[in-house]
């Protein structure tokens, strides 16, 4: 597959059709109704939308964002639909009163909603039923290394680069800023969008950052707080975690179900689970996670790439995988290095987390632990296995995010059972948490006593 060359058709036909959609420049051409749905919600969004918002009196665009957006993006001059993602019975009227789609942001719960044609979540139903009815899909993103998008593509969905939207928007220089504190977010804003922007972030504050080259900002969709709880997408940034030695199957079994209730991203269990896991969850939108060469990360490269090939055959969606200490603390990069690679090639384009298992290491081995992971191939970092010294702080959160690439993610994981410390990881960078206490978090109950393991 060339990305640049499907890239560059895309822009071409999008383009093609904004202009052709002028209508009175343009008599007897029929106006091209685009509808752009935003399956993100973080701020890398806000300069994309905005600079969309020029388009609306040229083209007939309809732009949809999920709901919790609505504060990030808040901005009376634009046209946007703001809905919940669990409607997925509005997808045949959108498809039906637009001639294409146009889905902004992926993930992996999208590509797996997408293969198993999935109608139950807005995003996958509106490529689905477009398909259905014979109408072009386009999905961007701003990186597809590593993922298996043969199957995507067969069923006729159109890949193309999330940067490249941006650019058809360029947006005018700005000169460089310095930098800056993260930004404290007082209660009064935090639980009344009302108030004000966030921290004082405004749509000209966002656009300089960016332009600096920031994918997002140290908060997000958790920083504005809904009737009192946490927005409801963080629920689908959690890994519900159980890898204690004692675990039983019925500990599984009402793993699971919590997190099919409660919608978390997935549930991450010991490799011998992965079967009755993916059984029990098959059809939902929670992913199976498991862990390799864990708790230690001791084992050699040819054992964790066979445990990794044994869990993706037996169902597992998300490789977490502990990088190999002793090899980085002797500086030995090119071990490290093709041990990370090994998992992600048998990984089979399935998402690889690497935990670096931080309280071990330094700062500096930090950063080259993150630049090791991304010369890789793998899509997030991870910092603890919850069974180490201790676990994940904001400061090393803030380090790895400031360290890999921008589309690159961070995982903070190991001692976070509240829904406080869950916010400080997010505003520091992280965009999956890896918990225990998920119910808790999520509901924001009183933290979770430790049960052994120190998720």
């Amino acid at each position: 597959m060339n990305i640049e060359q499907i890239t560059r058709e895309v822009v071409q036909e999008l383009m093609g059709e904004m202009l052709l959609a002028q209508g009175p420049h343009h008599p007897g051409v029929p106006y091209k109704r685009i509808l752009i749905l935003f399956n993100r919600s973080d701020l890398a969004m806000a300069p994309i939308l905005e600079e969309l918002s020029a388009w609306t009196s040229k083209a007939q665009l309809t732009l949809v964002a999920p709901r919790w957006a609505r504060s990030l993006w808040s901005n009376p001059s634009l046209p946007i639909e703001y809905v919940s993602f669990d409607r997925a019975e509005a997808a045949k009227a959108y498809v039906g009163s637009h001639d294409r789609i146009v889905i902004l942001g992926a993930s992996q719960p999208l590509f797996q909603k997408l293969k198993r044609l999935d109608r139950q979540h807005l995003p996958s139903a509106l490529a689905v039923e477009a398909l259905h009815q014979n109408k072009p899909v386009m999905l961007l993103e701003s990186h597809w290394q590593g993922i298996d998008t043969s199957k995507l593509e067969a069923m006729g969905i159109r890949l193309g680069s999330l940067q490249d939207i941006a650019r058809i928007f360029p947006l005018p220089p700005v000169p460089a800023l310095p930098p800056a504190a993260p930004p404290q977010v007082s209660q009064q804003k935090a639980t009344n969008p009302s108030a004000g922007d966030a921290a004082g972030i405004t749509q000209e504050r966002i656009r300089q950052v960016m332009q600096m080259g920031a994918q997002r900002m140290g908060f997000g969709a958790d920083v504005t707080i809904q009737s009192g709880g946490l927005p409801k997408d963080l629920a689908r940034m959690i890994d519900h975690t159980l890898l204690k030695a004692e675990a039983t199957e019925d500990q599984v079994k009402t793993l699971c179900q919590e997190a099919h209730a409660n919608h978390f991203a997935s549930v991450c269990i010991n490799p011998s689970y992965v079967p009755l896991a993916a059984s029990l969850l098959q059809g939902s939108d929670v992913m199976v996670c498991t862990v390799i060469g864990f708790p230690l990360g001791a084992t050699d490269s040819q054992t964790k790439a066979d445990e990794t090939r044994h869990a993706v055959a037996s169902g597992a969606d998300e490789i977490d995988m502990v990088i190999n200490v002793g090899a980085l603390k002797s500086q030995n990069s090119a071990k490290v290095e093709a041990d990370i690679r090994a998992v992600v090639q048998a990984a089979q384009g399935k998402t690889v987390k690497v935990i670096l298992e931080t309280a071990l290491l330094n700062d500096a081995e930090k950063v080259l632990a993150c630049q090791l992971a991304e010369k890789a191939g793998a899509h997030f970092v991870k910092t603890s296995t919850g069974f180490g010294p201790s676990g994940a702080t904001e400061a090393d959160v803030s380090l790895m995010r400031r360290t890999v690439r921008r589309d690159m993610e961070v995982k903070a994981s190991g001692g976070i059972r509240d829904q406080e410390t869950a916010l400080k990881m997010i505003r520091a960078g992280a965009t999956r948490i890896g918990a225990s206490a998920s119910v808790a978090i999520a509901h924001g109950d009183a933290p979770a006593k430790s049960g052994g393991d120190k998720y």
